[in-house]
């Protein structure tokens, strides 16, 4: 017979293995830039990761598509990527994005930060659904800068670009 929990509520098996798939075996992937990029001037460009620091469904490769996050389990996921760009200039601008198989997601979380310790950043989040299969998200950046040039992106520390995802429910 199962045991009454907090307020009277009877706990299953079923539900503590819903709690244990949503919680250790929850699908996430989480990359971080090491290798500077060139980002050309008022160009959208997709962010490249060589580094995983974790990646529990293999949703990234660090040798094709290396901009890419392409979840193997179809659902709704949570995503938040950061950019970072060293000082462009006083009229520049740093944007974030996150596009879903190429095309540009109207995000509903944005944070431009302006230039602190002589570096630009902008952060960008929002919750997208994946097909399990072919749907694919990358972070990108567009900079702009009074001289009208490629930039680098930043690689130091904590200044580093990177990009997370994490399943939140099936679809």
């Amino acid at each position: 017979m199962p045991y009454p929990y907090g307020g009277g509520d009877i706990i299953y098996a079923v539900d503590i293995n819903a709690i244990y798939e949503a919680s250790v075996d929850r699908p996430a992937c989480i990359l971080q830039q090491t290798v500077s990029q060139s980002i050309p001037d008022n160009t959208t460009t997709a962010i490249t990761f060589t580094t995983e620091t974790l990646d529990t469904h293999g949703f990234h490769s660090t040798s094709s598509n290396t901009t890419r996050i392409t979840p193997t389990v179809a659902g709704w996921y949570r995503f938040h990527g950061v950019v970072w760009a060293p000082s462009l200039g006083t009229y520049a601008t740093v944007v974030a994005g996150i596009s879903k198989n190429g095309t540009t997601q109207t995000s509903p979380e944005r944070h431009a930060t302006p230039p602190t310790s002589g570096s630009f950043t902008d952060t960008v989040g929002g919750t997208y659904s994946a097909n399990g299969t072919t749907d694919y998200f990358e972070l990108t950046m567009l900079q702009d800068n009074t001289a009208n040039s490629a930039q680098n992106t930043l690689v130091s520390g904590s200044n580093a670009c990177y990009f997370e995802c994490v399943f939140e429910r099936g679809l």
